[in-house]
């Protein structure tokens, strides 16, 4: 990692170098490839839900709204170690889409806006029992050594029985990005409202970080993967839309505490829902007769994967020109409009 880093520093300067000799601007520095994973962004969203049938199922089975929202709860925390990586996946390009089957659950996510990059998604089972659907939007927020990122939008859960959960993310945090030991943790509360039963789960991460100050005269007493959290009445809880902190009222009843940490185990009344090596990821399958758009036919992602570094810069830089063009026409035409 360090030397990859190391290279990229370099190979960062001489394209400023090179760029400002020539009198362009060095905001249209294509970023190296090989700092980039192997995935688009789209395939990122969809690998996250390899465990989705597993607990979607479990729910489906399970009457009492309680204990499907302490599956539905328990498969969005089983994400976030899941969803840990150490390299930027490529950015989608608007229009580009990605189908994939995992089990019996069928996947399909197009990217429809570059700013904030917002991608759409829509999955169901064969039996047509559970779906999932809504848009994402990510935006990121870079420090001097840190990077915050927040994922909102409109994600629901809903099943045939008319049950519908709407999911709310928690923030990312990765320090160490420049200097320092790097660290990915996870940040404010993850909420998942069941609408339909008046239910909320209500997950706080980190509870006992302090602040800069505060950590030089005492210590922490848990980990940092640590969350604690509990159920409470959908009504008790003040979501906010744009930033990841949902107030509970003071005086809400708790039906049910959750504890663990996100990197080995889910605890709901001290009784263990999932913990670390449980489950295999489920397979992800490519479908069949995927469309031209889909990610995997990118040519700057062929080419990185078959470890054709040069052409995949090239291909990258010729995708990033034609978005820039397509960015400059759209915004001539809501100018002129």
């Amino acid at each position: 990692m360090i030397n990859r880093i190391n290279r990229a520093i370099g190979w960062l300067l001489k394209r400023i170098g090179s760029t400002i000799l020539k009198g362009q601007s060095i905001m249209n520095i294509s970023l190296p490839v090989f700092i980039f994973d192997k995935r688009s962004m789209l395939q990122v969203y969809a690998y996250v839900l390899r465990l989705a049938p597993l607990y979607f199922e479990k729910a489906f089975y399970t009457k009492d709204p309680l204990e499907r929202l302490n599956c539905i709860t328990t498969f969005f925390l089983t994400q976030l170690h899941i969803a840990c990586i150490q390299s930027k996946p490529f950015s989608p390009i608007i229009g580009e889409t990605y189908q994939a089957k995992i089990g019996n659950f069928n996947l399909y996510l197009e990217q429809t806006v570059s700013k904030p990059l917002t991608a759409n998604i829509y999955g169901f089972d064969d039996q047509r029992r559970y779906k999932y659907s809504g848009y994402i939007q990510a935006t990121a927020s870079t420090g001097a050594n840190s990077v915050k990122g927040i994922r909102t939008g409109n994600i629901q859960i809903e099943f045939s029985d008319g049950t519908l959960y709407k999911v709310y993310f928690p923030m990312v945090i990765v320090k160490g990005t420049t200097m320092g030991a790097k660290t990915f943790n996870y940040k404010h509360n993850l909420a998942i409202a069941d609408v339909y039963n008046n239910y909320c789960s209500v997950v706080t991460f980190n509870p006992d970080e302090k602040g800069f100050f505060s950590g030089f005269f005492s210590s922490k007493k848990t980990f940092p993967d640590m969350f604690i959290g509990q159920i409470v009445k959908y009504s008790d809880v003040k979501i906010d839309n744009n930033y990841p902190i949902h107030e509970v009222q003071k005086n809400a009843h708790c039906y049910c505490k959750i504890s663990g940490h996100w990197t080995q185990n889910i605890c709901f009344d001290k009784k263990e829902y999932w913990k670390q090596g449980q489950y295999d990821l489920l397979p992800m399958m490519r479908m069949e007769n995927t469309l031209l758009s889909d990610s995997w036919n990118r040519d700057d992602l062929r080419d990185f994967i078959k470890g054709d570094e040069e052409n995949a810069q090239k291909n990258k830089e010729k995708l990033e020109e034609i978005q820039r063009g397509d960015r400059k026409l759209r915004e001539k035409y809501k100018a002129n409009n």
